[in-house]
């Protein structure tokens, strides 16, 4: 389809693509002018283009060593700050090293003291299960020497009950042969007579 426009050179019909092309590049064209002049008004606010002013042919050289000379703060002072950023972020990332390694020698040590723990409380647990056995063990025996001890009680209390009797009959027999002799006439009651010596 045609827009009604020629070439300039061969005087040929446009098509209507050809025209939209055109008309696109025409306005990034521009658009990039815009750009560029918006850039270098915001490097003259900030003062970072000095001479970049067209002033002619003589006006750049002769402003082109003022340039160089006016650059150089400029660049000493960014490699100084990057030399600075560079030293900041080195004794930063020496100090975060550390800190890591620290950080994972406390978590073996830590990890060890663990283990020794875990190690010695199963060492407790194994000698209080020995314990319990030992004290079942006892309670065992605790009770066999308390029926045992009940046992000779109650044949202490048997045999004392015998003694008792067989000292009242030994005393009645006692007092049986005392009246036999009293009656029978040899028995003297025997005293104890205090004879000093002359």
């Amino acid at each position: 389809m045609k827009c009604g426009l020629v070439y300039g050179v061969y005087f040929s019909d446009v098509g209507e693509n050809e025209f939209s092309l055109m008309n696109e590049r025409l306005v990034n064209a521009q658009q990039l002018k815009k750009i560029s002049k918006a850039i270098l008004r915001m490097g003259f606010a900030m003062g970072t283009t000095e001479g970049l002013e067209s002033r002619g042919a003589m006006g750049q050289q002769c402003n082109s060593e003022e340039t160089q000379i006016n650059k150089f703060p400029w660049t000493f002072a960014c490699v100084f700050f990057l030399i600075c950023v560079v030293v900041v972020f080195a004794a930063f990332w020496q100090r975060f090293q550390n800190f890591v390694r620290s950080w994972d020698d406390r978590m073996k040590r830590l990890e060890s003291h663990v283990d020794s723990v875990q190690v010695q409380l199963g060492d407790h647990y194994e000698y209080a299960g020995d314990l319990g056995s030992r004290l079942d063990s006892r309670d065992v025996r605790c009770e066999s020497i308390n029926e045992a001890l009940d046992s000779q009680a109650a044949r202490i209390a048997t045999l004392e009950e015998e003694m008792m009797e067989h000292s009242l009959s030994t005393d009645e027999s006692i007092d049986c042969l005392r009246f036999g002799l009293m009656e029978s006439g040899g028995f003297v009651r025997h005293t104890v007579t205090y004879c000093p010596l002359l």
